[in-house]
């Protein structure tokens, strides 16, 4: 681990343990620019999707940029006995954007044992987040995350290009999930490639999420990379005249859509 990356903004998607007191966004704290965004991403692509992956979000807009991790197990039971799950968004200055391209990228291949304690570190924030939800807001808890070192190669690609992941692999070791991640990387490498004239700019790693909610997502952002365990698309399928993705029966699907 090596740079920080400290977040004074965040919201918290998560439910109270008494009955009637169900999920939704119960904390927001800061001047959040992409929250409603953010909450359009989570309903659309990432709530509600059955799969075992790891769900999460990057979001570059507005000058500014975005985290969202999501359905984590915290230790609060509600009243059906059933465990609680928290979603976390931290957003950043815009000047963070390549940090936040890095850290997307560590979060797809660091080894599992990693990837639970960043999942730990989310949890503990966004349950203090919650305990302290009436707290004003001149009252900050600050959320840091660390940047892993590379674990990928840089690989180029054309913004056409389009990933599998066949599922016979752990993830963070599939060969196409790490291009994905370098896809990431390279993005933070050249921002000014990739981000002219306020350009936006979306990742999400997600369960079963339905082409048509992918398709619908990518027609928000100027580029768009969606990983899903979809199995409704066959072979290809084309988002826009000018973007066309190939993925398998049965696998986590990589779009990225051109850049403009």
């Amino acid at each position: 681990m090596n740079t920080q990356i400290v977040s004074k903004r965040a919201a918290v998607h998560t439910r109270d343990i008494a009955r009637g007191m169900d999920y939704g966004w119960h904390v927001k704290k800061g001047d959040l620019w992409l929250y409603q965004r953010t909450e359009d991403i989570y309903r659309s692509v990432l709530r509600d999707t059955s799969g075992d992956t790891r769900k999460f979000a990057l979001l570059i807009a507005e000058k500014r940029a975005g985290l969202l991790l999501c359905d984590m197990a915290s230790e609060r039971i509600d009243h059906g006995n059933r465990i609680i799950y928290d979603t976390l968004f931290t957003e950043f200055d815009g000047t963070e954007k390549t940090d936040m391209l890095e850290y997307g990228a560590c979060l797809l291949t660091c080894p599992d044992e990693e990837y639970k304690a960043v999942e730990k570190q989310a949890v503990a924030y966004a349950e203090q987040l919650y305990r302290n939800r009436e707290q004003p807001e001149t009252k900050e808890i600050l959320c840091t995350f660390s940047l892993c070192q590379s674990r990928v190669e840089p690989v180029r690609f054309s913004g056409k290009s389009a990933l599998s992941y066949k599922g016979d692999t752990n993830f963070p070791d599939d060969s196409n999930v790490r291009q994905c991640a370098a896809y990431l990387r390279w993005m933070a490498k050249e921002p000014g490639r990739f981000f002219k004239n306020g350009s936006s700019f979306v990742f999400v790693s997600t369960g079963r999420a339905g082409k048509e909610k992918c398709r619908q997502l990518a027609d928000l952002y100027d580029t768009c990379l969606i990983l899903t365990m979809t199995s409704e698309i066959d072979r290809e399928l084309r988002l826009h005249e000018n973007s066309v993705i190939r993925i398998l029966k049965k696998n986590i699907i990589s779009e990225i859509l051109p850049i403009k």
